[in-house]
């Protein structure tokens, strides 16, 4: 188990659908369509380039880190206290 996505309350964002489920399926979708020729055409496709912006961040930097480092609920009272 990687401690850094162990959190304050004891949860583990390993576990978490976006972690365990929602990332692996983006960067599938993202190197299917980097393999398929998409990079090139995305700028003609309506709001091409943020969604491509958006996937290309999810493969790479992830959709959130552990509340540990700054992702979370800010208000959790866990975290807070």
């Amino acid at each position: 188990m990687d401690k850094t996505y162990a959190c304050y309350c004891g949860l583990y964002c390993g576990n978490c659908a976006v972690k365990a489920k929602v990332e692996p399926a983006a960067k599938l979708l993202y190197d299917e369509m980097k393999a398929a020729g998409f990079e090139d055409v995305i700028t003609y496709i309506p709001d091409g380039e943020g969604f491509w912006s958006f996937l290309r961040g999810m493969t790479q930097e992830g959709m959130c880190i552990s509340c540990r480092d700054g992702s979370g609920n800010p208000g959790c009272a866990v975290r807070i206290s």
